[in-house]
């Protein structure tokens, strides 16, 4: 459907348990699209919350699990999954949102 084809792709959503099991589920179903680590969105994610007083991110969903496995957080630059694991633990996430538009646009034009 895209040309050129789609050949990777990198999870820059929500840091919560539902978000990051859910793009661990797309990169364990497609058999021929890996999902990479985002890096540089992530750490900016972290930046930006903290820019914003939420240095624990803000409180998830109600409902949402409170665990998550070192498998879906294959999707999370190693550096920063431990930190994504203990704000799932606290109930805490960080919404792909707190990056600005003009942010954005930079990291989109860095790649």
């Amino acid at each position: 459907m895209f040309d050129p084809p789609v050949a990777t792709v990198r999870y820059v959503g929500d840091l919560d348990a539902e978000g990051i099991q859910l793009a661990a589920d797309v990169g364990r179903l497609s058999q021929r699209i890996p999902i990479q680590e985002a890096t540089t969105f992530n750490e900016t994610m972290f930046q930006c919350a903290r820019e914003l007083g939420a240095e624990t991110g803000w409180p998830m969903k109600e409902l949402q699990p409170h665990q998550i496995s070192d498998s879906a957080l294959s999707v999370i630059a190693a550096p920063l999954r431990e930190q994504c694991r203990r704000f799932v633990e606290l109930g805490h996430r960080i919404p792909e949102e707190v990056i600005s538009h003009r942010v954005m646009s930079r990291l989109l034009a860095e790649l």
